[in-house]
């Protein structure tokens, strides 16, 4: 992991999460806490929240949903 948790994962975020750190090429990734005003979110017909946000070495930033 790249840092410590300090909020609940359920078990599928968890094993995503920890697949996804352990590659190579991921310098960090942040946990959505959903509903706090002050996180991302995707605004639709109702606000969405993906679980994370990740960066690689070539800048990507991609959004994860473990569902």
């Amino acid at each position: 992991m790249l840092y410590t948790e300090e909020y609940e994962l359920n078990g599928l975020e968890k094993e995503v999460i920890n697949e996804v750190a352990n590659l190579e090429n991921i310098v960090w990734r942040h946990k959505i806490i959903e509903k706090n005003p002050r996180e991302f979110y995707l605004n639709g017909p109702i606000n969405h929240y993906p679980d994370f946000v990740v960066k690689t070495t070539k800048g990507n930033i991609l959004l994860l949903e473990s569902k």
